[in-house]
């Protein structure tokens, strides 16, 4: 996605109240009127909701598909339909990609990335930050749509305001009643009192040279305004420091725990990239059964197998023996049962992507390029992508005269050399730099 759109322009966390929200327990059979009703018709639900996982998994995708639709203006690629986009509270929306995770109590949540239309590439993202202007328009989207703090209440004093229970069993606000903005104000003070503030447990705390930390680093920094720096840097204005950002529709919407972060593809960009990375494919926490799961196999595979000359045969059965027990008896959450099993899956992605087949282009290439066949050249996937596109009966595209790609060369001596193949037809040849 970021070879066609450019780097990500949003970092989104989204974590639906299941047991609290009227919706679901619409869905779990409780005979509520969603037009009239209060918080003091509210009952517990936890093991309504536990007891019925099909109301669990079709809630969270309910409500991401709405989030994406009415807020976002976006409704990506499903059933050959094509793409429809509106501006929505973020601006006009290119794509996004997200995964879906269970937590420790099995209940889903989304983590996500969006591309923003007309977001530049890194380069461009470093060279506009460096100008008062585009900041300035920065700081304004972060004051729009990213917010970390109450107007009334500062610092500490926000714990004074009264939590409220089972506060996504409300509705949001209506903008066509009288005093909206009072309104909106008062509901987002009671939400984020409620839902918002990170209060750091067993969960977030790791211990560094024995001194427990927390790994989402609060508290957060502190700052009187929105700010952004040359370098990329940005913050939301933040008087407490365990307010966690949100984003003031999204949490009208849906009465729940988000995050939002804004990504400028700055100075910060290799950090930003590997933090997603990490989070996103992170390992499940609940895989107590895993180590289990695998010394079982491995007895069984060293117990069965015949004794083979052929040792790499031997590994690779053992991790196909692995691999296949994980995928087949490894614990579910019942609700990512159901997803799988209704064909929701575990992501969402705006666009439909088209599977290549590698070694059948590897061998087209090698066929093109009969250089690439000598093992004596170590050649990037990037340079082999890029190669490929010249091959007009591949892609149907004109060849491109006097290409050069960098390559990898390895000498019988054991030093290497960076060369340039120089394609002026399919017969290229290499030169030393």
């Amino acid at each position: 996605m970021c070879i066609k759109k450019n780097p990500p322009s949003i970092w989104l966390t989204i974590n639906p109240a299941d047991t609290q929200d009227p919706v679901a327990l619409v869905l779990c059979g409780d005979n509520i009127n969603l037009d009239n009703f209060c918080a003091l018709d509210h009952r517990p639900a936890d093991v309504m909701i536990s007891s019925d996982p099909y109301a669990s998994a079709s809630f969270f995708h309910l409500i991401i598909n709405a989030l994406l639709d009415s807020l976002f203006g976006i409704q990506g690629f499903k059933h050959n339909n094509t793409i429809e986009r509106q501006t929505g509270i973020l601006g006009d929306v290119a794509a996004y990609i997200g995964t879906v995770e269970a937590q420790g109590r099995g209940t889903l949540h989304l983590h996500m990335l969006i591309w923003l239309v007309g977001s530049g590439t890194a380069r461009e993202m470093k060279d506009c930050l460096l100008t008062e202007d585009f900041r300035t328009k920065v700081r304004s989207f972060i004051s729009t749509n990213i917010c970390a703090d109450l107007p009334d209440f500062s610092g500490p004093n926000v714990l004074s305001i009264p939590q409220q229970s089972a506060v996504a069993f409300s509705q949001p606000v209506d903008p066509r009643l009288p005093n909206y903005e009072a309104r909106q104000k008062e509901a987002e003070k009671r939400i984020t009192r409620t839902v918002q503030i990170h209060q750091c447990g067993q969960s977030c705390v790791k211990y560094v040279k024995g001194l427990p930390i927390c790994k989402r680093n609060a508290p957060f920094p502190l700052a009187l305004d929105d700010w952004i720096d040359e370098s990329g840097k940005w913050g939301p204005k933040r008087t407490y420091g365990y307010f966690n950002n949100w984003c003031p529709a999204i949490l009208q919407s849906i009465r729940a725990n988000h995050d939002i972060k804004l990504l400028t593809n700055g100075v910060e960009t290799k950090d930003i990239a590997w933090y997603i990375t990490h989070y996103v494919a992170k390992k499940q926490n609940n895989s107590s059964n895993t180590s289990a799961l695998l010394a079982k196999t491995f007895a069984f595979h060293c117990s069965n197998d015949k004794t083979s000359p052929d040792l790499f045969a031997m590994n690779k059965k053992m991790l196909q023996c692995c691999a296949n027990s994980l995928t087949r008896q490894q614990e579910l959450s019942a609700p990512e049962v159901i997803s799988y099993l209704m064909g929701w899956g575990d992501r969402f992605v705006s666009h439909h992507f088209e599977t290549v087949p590698w070694y059948p282009v590897l061998s087209l290439l090698k066929r093109t390029y009969p250089v690439l066949a000598n093992e004596t050249y170590r050649i990037p996937i990037e340079t082999l992508l890029r190669m490929l596109i010249t091959i007009p009966q591949y892609f149907h595209f004109p060849l491109v005269q006097s290409q050069r790609f960098p390559i990898s060369c390895f000498h019988g001596n054991g030093q290497s050399s960076i060369c340039n193949m120089n394609i002026t037809s399919h017969n290229p040849f290499l030169t030393d730099e």
